[in-house]
């Protein structure tokens, strides 16, 4: 799989389900669907597995730790490369790293918080 994750027997999707709705009807589930940032597909499937309901904060959630994931790891090899080039690593860079990995951890335990309360 494209997310490096190892393809499973029991995630292949080998059943298909066909379902008349009206047109009203699937506007509604492409609505909510784009809403979530799903297809209408993954949003169907999402439905039968959250028992009714798609929580739409996590896709925010998941957006914004990606986009703080990833400037982190452009300030860790701009670091790395200017100290393999120049073999000094200036304070400002160690500085904007930190606050980058302060938001990062504070953004993860929101998060990890909001999932402990779906849970509960």
């Amino acid at each position: 799989m494209a997310d490096g994750r190892k393809k499973y027997r029991s995630d292949l999707k080998e059943h298909k389900i066909t379902v008349k709705v009206s047109e009203a009807e699937l506007e509604l589930v492409d609505e909510n669907a784009a809403k979530v940032g799903m297809n209408r597909s993954r949003y169907i499937r999402e439905l039968i597995h959250g028992k009714g309901n798609v929580d739409s904060t996590f896709a925010e959630d998941r957006a914004n730790l990606i986009r703080q994931v990833s400037g982190v790891a452009v300030n860790v090899n701009q670091i790395a490369r200017m100290v393999n080039t120049n073999r000094f690593l200036r304070s400002s860079d160690l500085i904007s790293m930190e606050v980058k990995l302060d938001r990062l951890l504070e953004i993860f335990r929101e998060v990890l918080d909001v999932w402990r309360l779906q849970k509960s």
